[in-house]
């Protein structure tokens, strides 16, 4: 799936949803049980047994194919290939977020968490879905934001990067230039009633390129989807008001 066709999990898991539930109560997880035990899900209250089984639920198909459910400051020696990115990397939904507990991995000198990216609001702010040993409220999102670069975590973790999902397939980048400045944002499908930095991308270069005089706003409606059409007329494109691959191809001068 395409970044921009993501659904994050917002909610916890119902009851029966196999990813969160042990093997041995006739689910796919081979994580251990949290603690306390969830009566619907077992591996809840558990930041390793949720992520495991949020990452698989992202990625599709029977049963748990992806990452071992080991301590949690582990995951990253645990990829099996998939690809990673470091501390300093950007935030993709449906990565793992891995933070180390202590000064080692050996967890003697603290437990390390787990949480999984449901929404990037930019590259330095999140919302994660996620869970937690001994915690009484078996699931949460939190907002977490890059700060000084440990995503929120207190001072006994340091974060170590991102495991991306092989299902999320990861969206162009583009640099257009925004009222003197370059910023980078997703090649995202814009569309009337879309919302967001691509918008305001768009309409710049909308306004470089047909002279819309739009306001750089980032919300698509009647006068940026007018612009798209004529933009889209004069490079010979189909004229549908979608500013799609092809019409990002052209607005940036490809």
């Amino acid at each position: 799936m395409k970044e921009s066709e993501f659904v994050p999990r917002l909610e916890r898991p119902r009851a029966g949803n196999k990813y969160y539930i042990t093997k041995k109560a006739g689910g796919w997880s081979s994580a251990i049980k949290g603690k306390p035990e969830d009566a619907e899900c077992d591996v809840l209250s558990n930041c390793v047994g949720y992520a495991y089984g949020r990452f698989n639920e992202i990625a599709g198909g029977e049963g748990c194919r992806y990452l071992k459910p080991v301590n949690a400051e582990r995951f990253m020696d645990y990829a099996g290939g998939l690809e990673t990115g470091g501390a300093d990397a950007s935030p993709r939904v449906g990565a793992v977020m891995v933070w180390r507990g202590g000064k080692t991995k050996s967890g003697s000198d603290g437990a390390g968490h787990v949480a999984i990216v449901e929404q990037v609001r930019s590259a330095d702010e999140v919302v994660t879905s996620e869970s937690g040993w001994g915690s009484k409220v078996p699931f949460k999102t939190k907002t977490r934001r890059r700060g000084g670069g440990n995503w929120g975590a207190g001072t006994s973790h340091t974060f170590l990067g991102f495991i991306y999902n092989p299902a999320v397939e990861p969206e162009a980048k583009i640099t257009p230039v925004s009222e003197g400045k370059k910023v980078s944002v997703s090649v995202l499908t814009v569309k009337r009633g879309t919302k967001g930095e691509a918008v305001r991308a768009a309409q710049s270069l909308l306004n470089l390129r047909v002279g819309a005089g739009l306001a750089s706003d980032g919300v698509c409606g009647e006068k940026t989807e007018a612009a798209i059409r004529k933009f889209q007329s004069e490079a010979k494109l189909a004229a549908d008001g979608i500013c799609g691959k092809n019409t990002w191809t052209a607005l940036l001068g490809g």
